[in-house]
């Protein structure tokens, strides 16, 4: 092992000076054995016990895991069990290193200090550390290698109905990649409040309801049954599930994000106050299918991004929003992504469809966004000046096109002062990110949010 460190071109030794919740990021041979050698120095062991956070993300392109860089994150990983205090773990590349290591997973497993884990992938040897892990973790990132997952019948349920056991009661946050649920009926994670699904193809959601009884946020992405089954077929089933369920279903949900047929085939049957809707990742979506997801959550305050020009000035959008379930929307945030194939669209119109039209249908409106984005041609139609008229508090248009053309702003005769801005930043027009997004005070107060709400992340948002 010494004559290997030798050859190689190792950092200096106070680059790895760490306290406190500094992270720690190991992706080479290198930083293995520099890190070794500094965190069991004799000026310099006692700092393992300060490590916090450590992300192993040696890459493939490395080639196979020599031996001794096995034994060197073993030794790491006793040492850390025995002295440290290692609260956070990412591992990429997570099934490759494992199964090259095979003492490894158990190793890991041993930790108690643990409250934060994410790998990825997952196969055989993930699933082992996610068996046998002692440590009660409050957030957890699991997703399933690809080629773990059997064409046939999805994963094998005897290799996935005992993992992460060790954390039901203090699971607070969970996000899962590929692959459905997998506990047996009577496991249940009781402080999940936060739950992310990427890839979850056929969810049923009973299964979720049973297994996450007080969620409190639902994310989704990719998670569209079209690629796999029809959507009107599994909604009509989770439908009859939920109807005869024992089981209480989710009063406590505040929060959705993701597609429309997703929203639709989950029927979820209660109302949820916050639901952001994005069409982008929808091959399937219809206005009906837009019109039932909404009536089925009835939100206060939605986020709807949609693709193509048309949506805004056609009736659609005014049959959808024309439903007495929405009656009560306070907050409606409109970002529509226009394409340059769109032609004979004008802005004096679709800004005349939507204030005139749309927005009327909407009786508890007090905040309405509008988002134009995409490569789009506004044409002038020569018509009259848009006049905004009601009683809403606030109205913003924003305007991101290749070309602008049409009737000045100084011309559009708005009493509620619109910010009109052209070349606005896409962060500005896709919403808050998911760290940032929050459920207001106020809101908390009326609905009857409890103090058992984790944090602003798990009542509202992810990386995406």
């Amino acid at each position: 092992m010494e004559w290997h460190a030798q050859q190689l071109v190792l950092p200096r030794v106070n680059d790895w000076h760490f306290a406190g919740e500094n992270d720690v990021t190991l992706s080479t041979d290198q930083d293995i054995v520099a890190f070794n050698q500094y965190v069991f120095g004799e000026s310099t062991k006692s700092q393992i016990a300060f490590l916090r956070s450590l992300t192993l993300c040696r890459r493939p392109s490395e080639g196979p895991i020599p031996p001794y860089i096995g034994q060197l994150l073993i030794a790491l990983f006793d040492g850390l069990v025995l002295n440290g205090h290692l609260r956070s773990l990412t591992i990429k590349h997570a099934e490759i290193l494992l199964s090259s290591v095979p003492r490894l997973p158990l190793t890991i497993a041993q930790l108690t200090t643990l409250d934060t884990l994410n790998v990825n992938p997952c196969g055989t040897r993930c699933l082992e550390l996610l068996r046998q892990l002692r440590s009660p973790l409050a957030h957890a990132t699991i997703n399933i290698a690809r080629d773990f997952v059997k064409a046939d019948d999805g994963l094998p349920f005897e290799d996935l109905h005992d993992v992460l056991l060790a954390s039901r009661a203090s699971l607070q946050r969970l996000e899962l990649g590929t692959w459905n649920i997998f506990w047996e009926p009577h496991i249940c994670f009781p402080n999940v409040t936060s739950l992310t699904l990427r890839w979850v193809l056929d969810a049923q959601t009973l299964d979720y309801v049973r297994a996450f009884p007080r969620l409190q946020v639902l994310r989704t992405h990719h998670c569209d049954v079209s690629w796999v089954a029809d959507e009107h077929e599994r909604r009509v089933m989770n439908q009859a599930a939920q109807s005869v369920s024992l089981f209480t279903l989710w009063t406590t949900l505040v929060r959705f994000r993701g597609s429309p047929s997703t929203l639709f085939h989950l029927a979820i049957p209660v109302h949820i106050p916050f639901v952001s809707l994005d069409d982008d990742e929808d091959y399937s979506c219809t206005t009906w299918m837009l019109k039932a997801a909404l009536c089925d959550a009835r939100p206060l305050f939605l986020e709807l991004r949609l693709t193509g020009g048309t949506w805004l000035i056609s009736p659609a959008l005014q049959q959808v929003f024309a439903e007495p379930a929405l009656d009560a929307l306070q907050s409606l945030t409109l970002s529509v992504w226009a394409d340059s194939n769109e032609e004979g669209l004008y802005l004096e119109t679709a800004l005349d469809t939507i204030i005139n039209d749309l927005i009327p249908c909407l009786p508890s409106l007090v905040s309405f966004d509008l988002n134009i984005s995409g490569n789009w041609s506004f044409a002038s139609a020569g018509s009259a000046p848009v006049q905004m008229t009601g009683t809403l508090g606030s109205v913003g248009v924003f305007l991101d096109c290749g070309e602008l053309t049409g009737i000045p702003r100084s011309e559009l005769g708005n009493p509620y002062s619109p910010a009109y801005t052209s070349g606005a930043d896409d962060d500005d027009i896709s919403g808050e990110d998911e760290e940032c997004e929050q459920v207001p005070d106020a809101f908390m107060q009326v609905s009857g949010g409890s103090d058992e709400t984790d944090s602003s992340e798990d009542v509202g948002g992810d990386e995406d």
